[in-house]
């Protein structure tokens, strides 16, 4: 998984990819556009608030079928969903 405070994700529309990235671990990891079969956002409530923010990559690649990006902040998370959404819904 990789962690939200420390970790990335940038959107190359160009190359119709997705780039995951963990800043303190140095790990990175390329999806494209045509592997993500599906993304959501888990959460768990406690005192009315989202907290442990995570979205899931549900992917087509045997080799890596989800790509966990957790520790987002709320709205660190509704924004990646929502963008996310936008992207891969006109990809």
């Amino acid at each position: 998984m990789f962690a939200g405070t420390s970790s990335g994700l940038l959107i190359d529309e160009p190359g119709r990819r997705l780039v995951i990235f963990g800043c303190i671990s140095g790990l990175t990891v390329e999806v494209s556009f045509a592997e993500v079969e599906s993304w959501h956002w888990e959460w768990t409530t406690k005192g009315g608030a989202r907290t442990e923010n995570t979205i899931l990559l549900k992917t087509t690649n045997d080799a890596r079928p989800i790509v966990k990006i957790g520790e987002l902040s709320e709205a660190g998370a509704e924004h990646w969903h929502q963008r996310l959404g936008i992207v891969l819904n006109r990809a």
